[in-house]
């Protein structure tokens, strides 16, 4: 009999033809995938509102899924409002700072025998300016082209849900694989669940406590570095620290007092590492399964792909991506190497329940 295994060659060159197309088409798959996380958010919050009771009745779907969708975009529009807020503020301000960096530079220039801004500025080819404003009008417009594909396709997948299980009966002719996909994909639901809620909790208690030190040291922009923090959290390793540098930076700016500002940056950074090292590993557990080592390859692999966006989503695709290749034997090996060391499949675990039920049955 014939052997239908594919030579390691082939394999090889399938994954390189798949990165490059990640590559060579992340303009029109980051906005999609984007979507996608848009789209589960709305369905996730409009579950939750479909679990409140009011006089033993539930919201109907309609009204779930529109106030989940209110609920979202509201959100994405205070945080424009909020930036554009802050924007106007900086403008007012910036004459004092560029002021205080002058001030900076040439006390450091004089202990450290280093070039001033000024003297870096006056070299600086001119033509550096007008690529850098170029770059900078460029990535404004690009950003809201992709914000407006993003609602494009948060519309469509919206309107091609209540289709989805149609399609999949078509699909699916045999029970036993519709129930594998089933079984895969709660597996997948139940993982993204629990690391969105636990990493929005923690990211929102960094926000409230770097709003709490910076409204304490009466540091400009406290909302907006609240914020910041929130959103970079959900960056693995990288994010914290970003999160801590910037307002420790412009505590020095602001006030030119080192005792202020290493103040500001030990008690983020015990906080921070308090939750990274003790919170988090508690409150999400085993439930992601990935190891630290395959956390940080993945965000410098999603970053070198995707950017920014390949940054924040680095975890969950990781995690997606880990459970589908569970499910295949060719692959498996591939799973369990992104693991933490337990099977990502979950079938031992499920064993090893019957395993015990059994053993429990006995005893009785």
């Amino acid at each position: 009999m014939e052997s239908t295994k594919q030579h390691p060659a082939l394999n090889l060159l399938l994954v390189g033809l798949i990165l490059y197309g990640l590559y060579i088409g992340k303009h029109l798959l980051i906005p999609l995938v984007m979507a996608v996380v848009v789209w589960y958010l709305i369905n996730s919050i409009g579950a939750q509102i479909g679990r409140i009771e009011i006089g033993e009745k539930r919201a109907p779907k309609w009204l779930r899924t529109t106030l989940a969708v209110m609920v979202v975009f509201s959100f994405f529009w205070f945080v424009g409002r909020m930036v554009v807020t802050n924007l106007e503020e900086f403008t007012e301000v910036a004459p004092e700072y560029n002021e205080r960096i002058k001030d900076l530079s040439s006390d450091l220039s004089e202990r450290f025998d280093i070039p001033t801004i000024e003297d870096a500025v006056h070299n600086f080819d001119i033509a550096g300016y007008a690529e850098y404003a170029t770059y900078l009008i460029t990535s404004s417009l690009a950003f809201l082209s992709a914000l407006f594909v993003v609602i494009f396709y948060v519309v469509f997948l919206m309107l091609e849900q209540n289709i989805f299980g149609k399609k999949l009966d078509l699909i699916f002719i045999h029970r036993k694989n519709k129930v594998q996909y089933f079984q895969t994909m709660e597996r997948i639901d139940h993982s993204m669940k629990k690391y969105m809620s636990v990493k929005a909790f923690l990211a929102l208690m960094v926000a409230i406590v770097t709003y709490i030190v910076c409204i304490s040291f009466s540091v400009d922009f406290a909302i907006l570095w609240a914020f910041l923090a929130f959103l970079l959290n959900w960056i693995p390793f990288v994010g914290a620290f970003i999160a801590i540098t910037l307002p420790t930076l412009l505590s020095l700016l602001q006030y030119g007092d080192w005792a202020i500002t290493i103040a500001i940056f030990a008690i983020l950074n015990v906080f921070q590492v308090v939750i990274g090292n003790y919170i988090e590993p508690r409150m999400v557990g085993k439930s992601l399964n990935l190891s630290p080592l395959v956390v940080i390859l993945a965000l410098a692999f999603w970053s070198a792909l995707w950017g920014v966006a390949g940054a924040f989503l680095c975890v969950p695709i990781t995690v997606a991506l880990m459970i589908i290749l569970s499910q295949f034997p060719g692959t498996r090996t591939a799973a369990i190497l992104l693991s933490a060391g337990n099977d990502p499949s979950g079938k031992t675990t499920e064993m090893l329940k019957a395993k015990s039920d059994a053993g429990d049955d006995e005893t009785k």
